[in-house]
């Protein structure tokens, strides 16, 4: 699909080979600036895989012929809105399957859900975090997924369950659905735990309630 004018790619946070000077720099900046707060957290994502659990030599990456490579990756809000009329306030426009994980059915009825509240001005979003949390999420996933799909898009494989309660959050939805602490602790996340999960939203926008219970429920 081609969006023109070429100008308003950089907004949208699609691939692209068309940037200008001043919105390359802008990226930069923004990128340099997520790479920081990695390192401060994660500091062992910027080294580099090894090339064995037992070597201390990283493994090098060699594009090829990967015409991919030559295009920005995609930088989307959350995996899924354009950044740049987030900022603005303009909830017009989402992508919904730009994004690599395991775990795609819940993934995509959050990713849905999230999007439906967006478009329909149903989130609070803090428009001056957008541009730093989209380098941010778009920087841990080409450090995170070096040679899988993470220098094009989120690939969170690894990563699925935060990510689904960044989604969770931003809807004002209990992230801990488990019913008590200890299956937290030693049980792990399957899909049955996010059922239900529309009609809690749908009747906290019924009931306009804000708070956030600490325990979710599976229940219809």
């Amino acid at each position: 699909m081609n969006f023109v004018q070429t100008t308003i790619h950089s907004d949208l946070g699609i691939p692209t080979t068309s940037l200008t000077q001043s919105q390359d720099d802008f990226w930069k900046e923004l990128d340099q600036k997520a790479d920081l707060v990695i390192a401060s957290k994660f500091p062992r994502l910027l080294v580099g895989p090894y090339r064995s659990p037992s070597s201390t030599v990283i493994q090098p990456y060699n594009p090829g012929l990967d015409l991919d490579f030559r295009y920005t990756p995609f930088r989307l809000y959350r995996g899924i809105a354009p950044p740049g009329l987030t900022f603005q306030g303009d909830h017009s426009l989402i992508f919904i399957g730009m994004f690599s994980n395991v775990a795609s059915t819940i993934r995509l009825e959050l990713q849905c859900l999230w999007a439906y509240a967006y478009l329909t001005n149903h989130l609070k979003i803090d428009r001056s975090s957008v541009f730093d949390e989209t380098a941010l999420m778009s920087r841990y996933s080409k450090h995170r997924s070096p040679y899988g799909h993470g220098r094009f898009f989120p690939d969170v494989v690894f990563d699925q369950v935060p990510y689904f309660d960044t989604l969770l959050r931003d809807l004002g939805l209990p992230t801990w659905r488990k019913g008590n602490i200890f299956k937290e602790i030693f049980s792990s996340y399957r899909t049955v735990d996010y059922k239900g999960v529309v009609r809690q939203w749908l009747a906290k926008r019924e009931t306009g309630s804000e708070k956030k219970p600490l325990w979710g429920t599976s229940t219809v």
